[in-house]
């Protein structure tokens, strides 16, 4: 019984009534090129995958590298409106410095909250591409299995009965095809 449905590209010599099979011998096989061309794609999709997996986890990373220069730039500003400030309380210094000084810390502020929700949609990506590699894994390995079940071969020696099979024609999942006694 095959496990696919296809055309039987491949019978057995000794897939005939009375014939003899060793076991592990090769009794048909359905003709694999549909489920090769599955088996392919899954292997792109899986690459692609693992190439978007790769690009997110770089991005992160840049993105950890922006946010910590954000952080630093607004720590910056931050001593300069401190020192604008103190200045300004001992007379030395220009209240506009100051207010100057306060402007480009409120700006940094805001670069380090924007660093930090590209940063979070990063992560979210990276998150998402790990699934998108699973499912493809997994994808993968069901093509593969897929292109296996084209091929029955013998579970053990024994001879052949009940033959209902011919070379090219197109069988469906399960249909009993002969069997091995």
């Amino acid at each position: 019984r095959p496990a696919r449905a296809g055309l039987l590209s491949e019978l057995s010599p000794a897939f005939l009534d009375g014939g003899a099979v060793r076991e592990g011998e090769v009794l048909f096989r359905i003709d694999p090129a549909d489920a090769r061309s599955d088996l392919r794609r899954a292997e792109i999709a899986l690459d692609e995958a693992g190439t978007e997996r790769d690009a997110a986890q770089a991005a992160l990373a840049l993105a950890a590298r922006d946010l910590e220069a954000a952080r630093d730039q607004r720590d910056l500003r931050a001593s300069a409106a401190a020192r604008q400030a103190d200045l300004g309380r001992r007379g030395v210094g220009a209240a506009a410095n100051a207010e100057v000084a306060e402007l480009a810390l409120a700006a940094s502020e805001q670069q380090v909250i924007a660093r930090e929700q590209a940063q979070a949609a990063i992560q979210a990506r990276a998150a998402q591409a790990g699934i998108e590699l699973s499912r493809a894994e997994l994808a993968r390995a069901d093509a593969a299995r897929a292109l296996e079940e084209t091929v029955l071969r013998a579970p053990f020696d024994g001879l052949v009965t009940e033959v209902a099979a011919v070379l090219g024609r197109r069988v469906n999942v399960n249909e009993k095809l002969g069997a091995l006694v």
